[in-house]
């Protein structure tokens, strides 16, 4: 599934350059993959926190959790992959593959809360995702509508 990933997406604290802040906090996104578990990266977290204030005296830390959600591993023998690896041959001409994704969509959602192996997410191609100046390429939004036209098609009425 490829390296779990951190993101430090923001840092707040002090009041000035030339003051030592009195206090801090930080907004952490971890995105897990085997082996590590969501219990394995609290205890990271926890350890972090005791490391951190036993190098300043009287300093605590603590942390809360927003978004507690597992890894979500994928069936290439699910019904909806055969059908859409379909889809993507007639529309676009190539095969389809199974690739991890370390971001989370609604279809992460949908899996990890149900335990579906049914679940994946298809789109577009683009760049800078979540980012300042984040694009999608058009050519691969026209694409992408008629592979899952085809998609729904092929599954809804049975079509090949």
């Amino acid at each position: 599934m490829g390296p779990c990933s951190v993101c430090f997406g923001t840092i707040k604290g002090g009041s000035n350059t030339n003051i030592v802040a009195d206090k801090c906090s930080i907004a952490i996104d971890m995105r897990l993959s085997p082996p590590l578990t969501n219990e394995a990266s609290f205890k990271l977290v926890e350890d972090a926190i005791e490391a951190g204030c036993a190098r300043v005296p009287g300093s605590k830390g603590s942390y809360r959790i927003i978004a507690y959600r597992p890894f979500v591993a994928q069936d290439e023998n699910s019904v909806l992959f055969q059908a859409i690896k379909k889809s993507v041959k007639k529309i676009a001409g190539k095969e389809a593959k199974l690739t991890f994704f370390a971001g989370y969509t609604d279809s992460g959602v949908i899996a990890g809360s149900t335990g579906s192996g049914n679940c994946m997410s298809y789109g577009t191609m683009g760049g800078r995702f979540h980012q300042p100046d984040e694009y999608v390429e058009c050519a691969s939004l026209v694409e992408t509508t008629e592979v899952v036209c085809d998609l729904a098609r092929r599954l809804l009425l049975d079509e090949e």
